[in-house]
């Protein structure tokens, strides 16, 4: 089962907060990471915990070549993710180095 993150998690980053009670005052309160570092996006999301079967399933697309799984993951974030408000969904490259390596 693909477990979701635990909330609350910080609006801007996503990272889950230690605590459940963090935004009880501040609905708003964005991770110490972001106070310090704001990142140059305005949101992100997640469509699971990167554990157990989402982890198994993205190793499998990326390392055994399997193509075939990206509609999968596709409508598995569809589901997941509220894409309304997305401008766009990425791919983070992969290093070239890391590319000659596989």
């Amino acid at each position: 089962m693909i477990v979701p993150l635990p909330s609350p998690n910080c609006p801007r980053c996503g990272t889950p907060f230690a605590s459940e009670f963090a935004m009880i005052e501040s609905p708003s309160h964005i991770c110490g990471v972001c106070r310090k570092t704001p990142p140059s996006f305005d949101t992100a999301v997640s469509g699971g915990e990167y554990a157990g079967p989402l982890r198994d399933l993205l190793h499998t697309f990326k390392f055994r070549m399997r193509p075939d799984l990206a509609h999968y993951i596709a409508a598995l974030t569809l589901k997941r993710v509220p894409l309304p408000c997305a401008d766009a969904i990425i791919a983070v490259p992969l290093h070239p180095g890391r590319l000659r390596a596989r």
